[in-house]
This record gives structure tokens, C-alpha cells and sequence, in this order.
């Protein structure tokens, strides 16, 4: 009977590796809130059964890809131009659907230890901080590293938002084709989308 059990589990152990393998998957880096970079040939890529085709669509634009031999699939999005919400979706035998995208700009902070403060630790030292802790921002989003997901900057999150970047923030033109009234978008070290700008006197600090 010990040995009929042990069989029974290992087959069920192996029918539950097959399926999550046949699931079509993405890192972390893709989720709800994401932020796209505009005007470049973003890359999507994830996992899936091998020889498994997987669709990814975004705003009127849709794409394929073939998994290879050991699961691995990727394709480029056609450059997007700075906007949003949209839905990307990510189909192969199952749906992958994420909301609330955004396409703007996207950067990239590293360096020493400090990098990971957040803003909570240094709101009470600068004016500008602290404001924007207070503060609701949709369209300012932070994905913090390995394994890590997209979160907005909401009065709960700002506390763990990088003021490495957001003390650096600085009012750019919106693109003309998105703003005809030629709004400031706020642009922080981290990604953004036209965001609130800061009032004129607090712009461009170092």
C-alpha cells in the first residue's frame, strides 16, 4: 500500500510539473501599473510549453512568438508613443492579462546601499520629499528590483518610493502630439508618465 501511495505521488507531482510548465508565464517586471518605455522597441519575453505559440497584443498592435526547445519565448513591441492606460495581453493555452500600463519613460537607478532608502527616510529633510509624500501620483511608478512588481506612488507607497529619484525631478515639454496645451509632465529617476509637475520654485533641484 506505502509503495501504491508513493506511485500515486509522484504522478501527481508529474502531471502538476507538466501543466505549469505548458503555462504561458512572464517575470515579475510584468505587471499591473507597468511602465513601457516610449518610442522604442520594447521587449516582452517569458516562458510556455516548448513549440507553444504565444500572442502578445497592446493598443492595436498584436505580435507571435514560438517558444524553443527549452520554453523560452521573446518578440518586440512596435515603438508606442507616450499615453495610456492599456492592457497588454500575453495568450498562449492560458491568458495573461495586465492592466493599467502606461508607455513613458523608464529609468533605471543602481549604485551603492543608499539607492534602496526610500522616501520616508528622507521626507523630513526636504521640502520637495515630503510633498510628494502627501501626495497622490498615479502615473510615477516604481518596480523595485528582482521579483519585484509596479506600484504607484499613493500616500500608503510613497513612504518606499526611491528618493534618489524623486528628489531629482524636473519639469520636461509634453510631447506635442499628447498635449496641445503644452503641459509639464514630471519626470523622476525611476518611470514616469506625465505626472503633476511641482511648482515652479521647487523644479530642478539637485
Amino acid at each position: 500500500m506505502r509503495h501504491l501511495l508513493s506511485a500515486v505521488t509522484l504522478f501527481l507531482a508529474a502531471t502538476c510539473a507538466t501543466v505549469s510548465l505548458a503555462e504561458v508565464k512572464v517575470p515579475p517586471v510584468f505587471s499591473d501599473h507597468m511602465v513601457l518605455q516610449r518610442d522604442l522597441a520594447a521587449p516582452v519575453w517569458g516562458t510556455a510549453e516548448a513549440g507553444e505559440e504565444v500572442a502578445v497584443s497592446i493598443a492595436g498592435q498584436s505580435h507571435t512568438a514560438k517558444a524553443d526547445a527549452e520554453g523560452n519565448w521573446s518578440m518586440k513591441l512596435k515603438p508606442l508613443k507616450a499615453g495610456g492606460p492599456h492592457v497588454l495581453s500575453i495568450k498562449g493555452s492560458n491568458n495573461v492579462v495586465l492592466k493599467d500600463v502606461l508607455v513613458g519613460d523608464v529609468w533605471i537607478g543602481s549604485g551603492q546601499s543608499n539607492m534602496a532608502g526610500g522616501v520616508g527616510g528622507y521626507a523630513k529633510g526636504d521640502e520637495v520629499l515630503a510633498e510628494l509624500a502627501d501626495g497622490t501620483y498615479p502615473q510615477l511608478r516604481l518596480c523595485r528590483g528582482k521579483g519585484a512588481a509596479w506600484q504607484q506612488s499613493t500616500p500608503p507607497t510613497a513612504p518606499r518610493m526611491s528618493p534618489t529619484g524623486t528628489s531629482r525631478s524636473c519639469c520636461n515639454r509634453c510631447p506635442k502630439e499628447n498635449s496641445s496645451a503644452e503641459k509639464p509632465r514630471l519626470v523622476c529617476g525611476v518611470a514616469c508618465c506625465q505626472a503633476p509637475p511641482l511648482p515652479r520654485h521647487k523644479r530642478n533641484r539637485g
